[in-house]
C-alpha cells in the first residue's frame, strides 16, 4: 500500500498552517486599520470554513482512494 495520497493529504494541511502563520503576522496590521473588527471576524470565518472544507472533503478523497481496486490488490 502506498502512503503517497497520505503524505499529500498532510502536505495540504501543513501548507494552510504555513499560510496561517503568514497570514496571521499581518492580521493585527489590517485590525488597526479597522474601525471595527467585522471585516476581519468575517475573514476569520471564512479560512476557518476552508480549512474545515479541505479536511472533510480531503479525507473524503483519502478513505476513496485507498478503497481504489489498486490499493486493494496489494
Amino acid at each position: 500500500m502506498s502512503a503517497i495520497p497520505a503524505i499529500m493529504y498532510v502536505s495540504g494541511i501543513a501548507t494552510m498552517g504555513f499560510i496561517w502563520w503568514l497570514l496571521n503576522g499581518i492580521k493585527g496590521y489590517f485590525e488597526s486599520l479597522s474601525e471595527t473588527t467585522t471585516v476581519v471576524t468575517w475573514l476569520n470565518y471564512v479560512w476557518v470554513g476552508i480549512l474545515l472544507l479541505y479536511l472533510i472533503f480531503g479525507g473524503i478523497w483519502l478513505t476513496r482512494t485507498y478503497s481504489e481496486k489498486r490499493y486493494q490488490e496489494m
